[in-house]
């Protein structure tokens, strides 16, 4: 996993380029989620996180203590950004399938769920699938 690749996810799911110099709420909320995405799945520093490829064929340069300021603020805005915690968590276990490929959702007894979570891991499952599908096509 890359941090290209998470870049390329959290774009095609939000429906706009993360990289773009502005910082616009909704641009530094999905930044936000790229960076803890990253830290999560790659070995990559805050200052590598820093520098990100724009649509210019440049780099946009983010300090590393703005990149840890904002992984340190995640946990915090989860509750208030909820939208935005839905983004991370459904990347986090389509990254989480990927890296484990035995993993399914197929495997969990459902007797042993409430119809909220079989609910929840439907929509999850759609999601993952439209996010499979979007990546395909590129």
């Amino acid at each position: 996993m890359t941090k290209e690749e998470i870049m390329n996810d959290v774009n095609i799911y939000c429906g706009y380029n993360i990289s773009d110099s502005r910082r616009a709420h909704h641009l530094v909320r999905a930044r936000q989620v790229y960076y803890v995405l990253c830290r999560e799945f790659t070995n990559s520093t805050y200052a590598q996180l820093g520098k990100m490829p724009n649509s210019s064929g440049g780099f946009r340069y983010m300090n590393h203590g703005s990149v840890l300021s904002s992984v340190n603020l995640f946990d915090i805005d989860k509750e208030k950004y909820k939208m935005y915690n839905d983004l991370y968590n459904k990347l986090r276990w389509y990254y989480i399938g990927f890296k484990h490929p035995y993993f399914k959702f197929e495997t969990f007894n459902q007797e042993d769920y409430s119809d909220d979570l079989i609910t929840t891991r439907n929509h999850i499952r759609k999601d993952l699938n439209t996010l499979v599908s979007l990546k395909t096509k590129i």
